[in-house]
């Protein structure tokens, strides 16, 4: 009698080191699966990321030439200004 206990018992064990195990192995198969997945977007996420540092560094490049391109009207309208300006001064010399 003691001894049928201790078989059934022993068969219990074995049916819960099983399911364990069993469990273990559907863990793993699952955690692979979510490392896979987070890889994916971990790779899309840097591709995406690269595509918008080009896109800004892109725009920051077309804002710094305009810059320069209106700093270098700025500076011709301040010459042309300045000529109009000693020519006005010579024609009311010659005039007043």
């Amino acid at each position: 009698m003691i001894e049928q206990r201790l078989d059934k018992m022993e068969n219990m064990i074995a049916q819960l080191i099983q399911m364990v195990g069993n469990m273990n192995e559907k863990m793993d198969k699952k955690f692979e699966v979510v490392n896979t997945k987070f890889q994916e977007m971990d790779s899309k996420f840097e591709v995406k990321f690269q595509e918008m540092e080009n896109s800004s560094n892109l725009r920051h490049e077309q804002l710094v030439e305009q810059i320069k391109q209106l700093e270098m009207d700025q500076d011709y309208l301040w010459e042309k200004t300045a000529r109009n300006e000693r020519e006005i001064a010579k024609i009311r010399t010659r005039l007043g």
